[in-house]
């Protein structure tokens, strides 16, 4: 393991522990917010999938369904939304398969993150 590997996991320790600020009145998600949001999705128009629930979404993490995160970006705060795609095959919680999906988003809070200080309070916190 050389001095790059370790500089590299540390950072990846960091930005997962990463804080967020509220962003100020009007202002847009963008990749790498976090934009809370309540949302509802339904399947062929009648049978709900999910929600309202409020769901904290990092923008670009790739790890809500595909396609969300980047029809979330330019909300800003009490906006709806109502992005359109296709449950994913794997995504059979619901019984879905692969069938359209509609769902309608309410970012409810956008923060941006903030940078993390690498240094001994951080590395103390680490290892509680």
């Amino acid at each position: 393991m050389t001095d790059a590997d370790v500089d590299d996991a540390i950072k990846r320790i960091a930005d997962q522990n990463r804080s967020f600020a509220a962003k100020g009145e009007g202002a847009k998600a963008e990749p790498g917010d976090r934009v809370t949001v309540s949302f509802k999705g339904s399947i062929d128009a009648r049978r709900s999938m999910a929600g309202p629930a409020n769901i904290p979404v990092v923008i670009g993490s790739n790890t809500f369904i595909p396609g969300f995160e980047e029809q979330t970006a330019g909300h800003d705060g009490g906006r709806d939304a109502h992005p359109e795609g296709f449950v994913p095959e794997d995504y059979n919680q619901y019984g879905t398969g692969r069938k359209a999906g509609r769902i309608r988003n309410t970012a409810t809070l956008i923060e941006a993150p903030q940078e993390t200080r690498i240094d001994d309070e951080f590395a103390q916190d680490a290892r509680s």
